[in-house]
């Protein structure tokens, strides 16, 4: 069964350019037993998919109509027959027409009327049709409709379209050159590799004994909830009914059946992404969610878990911060000549308007000083002045001008000022330089360095499980059997996003593990 579907599908995409994506998945949702809609503009070959799909069953029994406004039931259900109105008995000649073909492609599918409307549900619904006053089962196995746009704000057209598992959007092949290089020609398809009714009922029977993993129903269940709390303006709401998560079951195991496994495997849920958007605005949004729970990857977890690191980081790094004291125990401050020394202050420069300096030794208080013009020499003059704290004011070279100084210390003069104020600490900043000097510090706020150790530790442990979770799923991932309806190309995708996200994991996990340690080296014998 799978190597038939494989050839079979190689023939469907001979001559077309782009489309393997739209074929299989029209095919796959065949042998569903379901309906399918195509959207995209003219000329992207939607009808030539849907007649080539056709070509499946041995009994080609094809229905093909293009609707309109104007389009009239007995262009789509066949003509009264006249000779049972003769018998006043309302009855259509449906041979030929929609409701005893197998497979109905329906063009501009939501240009239906009213008129049209509600007998099109009933076939999609019950895969019954209304003739006159008869049930008749109907022979359609799908309906593949298309359009150039998806419908317009009505009600009525709202309950067909939902009706419709798989929505595919198609556009304009990306490279048109290839389109002038593409020799190939599609002959139709050998009536070896075509399908009798017997083999299709065979697949709709035998998928029923594909099972699901408790794993697998608890990650579509999610997948669910994520989707309808996707927010959107449009007519068509987010949403995932009961009805459609059985035919989202029946596709997956029509697709597990048809690979020759005898289970869903993660990995398959990939071909839900045309059945679970309402709203194309949204596709990508649903991809993610969809690909996220295949793969295990939790964006919001990884941000969140960054936040916490770069905050505990910043903590630490204004905890372990220390000033540096001498052997006496006395805290150290750099001069203005970068010398480590116990004075808290040191001199201040203040430049007036003519670029001479004044020289205060010494400044701690409010400083208020006018000094009225004199001839000195070069040097420190004492000037009579004193702070409060009875140290004396200093200047050199002749002057006039007014300092102030407010209690911030923000010193003030006529031109910008040079100050060399209050010493600054010598503050040991860098780990290394602590690692160093550790011996000879006194560490304090030994409970709050625990108590990041604390926090971190459990961060840190909880990464490390799901890096392991993540190894987990990339192994089932490679290790899961193939399924036909998933290509090289996207499963190779889905693996590169898994290593792309299992790297980012790993460089948050190594940050937290060298601040981890920093810490309990920093701890020492006080763990």
């Amino acid at each position: 069964m799978k190597n038939k579907i494989k050839k079979f599908l190689n023939e469907l995409n001979k001559g077309l350019i782009e489309r393997e994506e739209v074929i299989k998945t029209c095919l796959l949702t065949l042998m569903t037993g379901e309906n399918m809609v195509i959207i995209g503009p003219p000329g992207t070959a939607k009808s030539e998919v849907a007649r080539r799909i056709s070509d499946i069953f041995s009994e080609n029994e094809y229905f093909e109509y293009l609707l309109t406004k104007f389009t009239t039931p007995e262009e789509i259900f066949g003509p009264i027959s006249l000779k049972e109105l003769e018998n006043d008995i309302f009855k259509r000649n449906t041979t030929g027409y929609l409701p005893t073909s197998k497979i109905g492609f329906l063009d501009e599918i939501f240009k239906a009327n009213s008129s049209i409307l509600n007998s099109l549900l009933t076939i999609i619904n019950e895969g019954i049709y209304h003739n006159g006053s008869i049930r008749e089962k109907a022979s359609t196995k799908s309906i593949i409709g298309a359009s150039n746009e998806l419908p317009t704000k009505d009600s009525e057209l709202y309950a067909l379209y939902d009706r419709f598992l798989t929505k595919v959007q198609i556009d304009y092949v990306k490279d048109p050159s290839l389109l002038f290089l593409n020799n190939s020609v599609y002959e139709g398809i050998d009536k070896k590799l075509k399908f009798s009714t017997m083999e299709f009922e065979e697949i709709k029977n035998k998928s029923k004994d594909i099972v699901f993993s408790p794993e697998i129903l608890s990650k579509i269940l999610k997948i669910k909830n994520k989707i309808e709390l996707l927010p959107t303006d449009s007519l068509f709401p987010e949403n995932i009914s009961d009805r459609k998560l059985m035919k989202l079951g029946k596709l997956l195991k029509t697709a597990a059946y048809t690979s020759g496994k005898d289970r869903v495997e993660v990995i398959d849920l990939l071909l839900l992404k045309h059945t679970l958007w309402n709203n194309f605005e949204n596709f990508s949004s649903i991809v993610d969610i969809l690909e996220g729970e295949i793969l295990g990857i939790d964006s919001e977890r990884i941000h969140l878990s960054n936040k916490i690191y770069k905050r505990w980081e910043e903590i630490f790094d204004e905890k372990f911060k220390i000033q540096e004291k001498n052997s006496n125990n006395e805290p150290l401050y750099y001069d203005i000549d970068k010398n480590k020394v116990t004075a808290t202050s040191g001199e201040i420069h203040l430049q007036d308007s003519k670029g001479d300096f004044l020289f205060f030794k010494g400044h701690r208080e409010y400083i208020t000083a006018s000094f009225s013009q004199s001839e000195w020499n070069l040097g420190f003059i004492e000037t009579g002045y004193k702070l409060k704290d009875e140290k004396k004011i200093w200047y050199y070279e002749s002057s006039s001008t007014k300092v102030t100084s407010s209690s911030e210390r923000i010193l003030k003069g006529w031109n910008q000022l040079s100050v060399n104020g209050d010493l600054p600490p010598v503050i040991i900043d860098d780990f290394e330089e602590f690692l160093e000097k550790k011996d000879t510090i006194r560490i304090d706020n030994l409970v709050d360095f625990k108590n990041i150790k604390s926090n971190l530790e459990a961060e840190l442990i909880s990464l490390q499980n799901y890096l392991q979770n993540l190894s987990e799923t990339k192994l089932a991932l490679l290790e899961a059997e193939e399924n036909l309806w998933i290509s090289y190309p996207e499963k190779t995708e889905l693996l590169k996003k898994l290593d792309k996200f299992i790297k980012l994991t790993q460089n948050l996990e190594e940050k937290y593990t060298i601040l981890f340690n920093k810490l309990t080296v920093l701890l020492g014998d006080n763990l």
